[in-house]
């Protein structure tokens, strides 16, 4: 059997500058005439995006951003219990 993937593909919608965005546009051109089929903007955007991945600083972050708190890690609720000889007063357990 082959594995096939399928990119998910997500529309979002980001500012750039109007140079930025010229450049975009000039590169999917190009590379459209140099490559012989249509690129677009998008996927131009896309691969420079996706080698962010190779900066080591952010994917550290990001690990550690993203993985599962320690149990000591977690902060542990009081419920307020009312004690009989007090005003009132609730005591936390």
């Amino acid at each position: 059997m082959i594995n096939v993937s399928h990119d998910v593909m997500t529309r979002r919608s980001y500012t750039l500058t109007d140079a930025a965005a010229k450049i975009v546009e000039e590169y999917a051109r190009f590379l459209s005439d140099h490559e012989n089929f249509r690129v677009s903007p998008g996927d131009i955007i896309s691969k420079l995006v996706l080698k962010l991945c190779k900066d080591e600083m952010f994917m550290d972050w990001q690990r550690q951003v993203t993985k599962p708190a320690a149990p000591s890690d977690q902060v542990r609720a009081t419920k307020p219990v009312k004690t009989e000889n007090t005003k009132g007063e609730m005591a936390h357990v």
